[in-house]
């Protein structure tokens, strides 16, 4: 059985949302973001990522001097703020992050290659993930 069998078939149970936000104006963020290089402040993020009910993802990898690579910063935005995740500094910690990308009733928006460097590196697995 799969370990996310349950997040999964809820998604078959109720249709996803298609609209998120409409008329909504967005402030200027282009000079502001949270820096993220603890655990602490990663739980406290996971806090604020699960009253969300949708984000963006998107990760830088690296691969220098590595074969397979590693994923070396994960940046997630809501509706009001940006973050960046030192995933290295973080490596042993990001699983913190697995309820959120699993809740299957907060939409994820992701590019799909991206998808498989968050699973491979950081063993999260994604729920309701929207493909950009």
């Amino acid at each position: 059985m799969h370990p996310f069998a349950d997040e999964i078939a809820s998604l078959l149970e109720q249709p996803p949302l298609t609209t998120f936000m409409t008329n909504h104006e967005y402030s200027d963020m282009s000079n502001s973001y949270v820096w993220i290089d603890t655990e602490h402040q990663l739980d406290l993020l996971a806090g604020l990522l699960s009253k969300e009910r949708v984000f963006a993802v998107d990760t830088e990898q690296h691969s220098l001097r590595s074969f397979l690579g590693f994923t070396a910063l994960m940046q997630i935005s809501t509706e009001k703020e940006d973050y960046v995740i030192d995933t290295i500094a973080l490596h042993d910690s990001m699983g913190i992050l697995r309820s959120v990308f699993a809740d299957s009733s907060i939409c994820k928006v992701q590019n799909y290659v991206n998808i498989i460097r968050v699973k491979t590196f950081t063993s999260i697995f994604l729920c309701f993930m929207y493909h950009v």
